[in-house]
């Protein structure tokens, strides 16, 4: 009985401090150091098996990674963006007809003084217009 009631303070706490980590929208290097020190205590104080204990490790060791800036640029980020740019098709005449007309009427509300109340309904009447342009209903 009381290994299930441990086994369940451990489960809670990877499970309900992962989602309270995530709901609270902490940031990656302060979460990297809550699961650290999760693991740390796990394996001082836990009863796992070697394999467990690995599997925990290697998955901290995954979330350091992400928290190296420079390496992260290089070697994840900068790939990731260079596949994504390929699959993207080209902007097309029209909508970048309609970005420039979009940047000129925000530039010429903004010099004829317009509440900036008024600047989302501009835009979304351009925006309208690309759709339209587009083929779109």
């Amino acid at each position: 009985m009381s290994s299930f009631l441990i086994g369940s303070f451990w489960l809670l706490l990877f499970v309900g401090g992962g989602i309270y980590l995530a709901y609270s929208r902490t940031d990656l290097l302060r979460s990297t150091v809550a699961v650290g020190a999760a693991v740390v205590a796990y394996t001082i104080y836990g009863d796992a098996s070697f394999v467990w204990l690995l599997l925990l490790w290697l998955f901290f060791a995954i979330m350091v990674i992400p928290n190296m800036t420079d390496f992260r640029r290089e070697k994840i980020t900068r790939p990731a963006l260079k596949i994504y740019r390929t699959m993207l098709p080209s902007m097309s005449d029209t909508e970048k007809e309609a970005l420039e007309a979009a940047r000129a009427a925000y530039a010429q509300a903004i010099e004829l003084g317009c509440e900036e109340s008024d600047l989302p309904a501009r835009l979304a009447r351009v925006e309208a217009r690309l759709h339209f342009a587009r083929g779109g209903p």
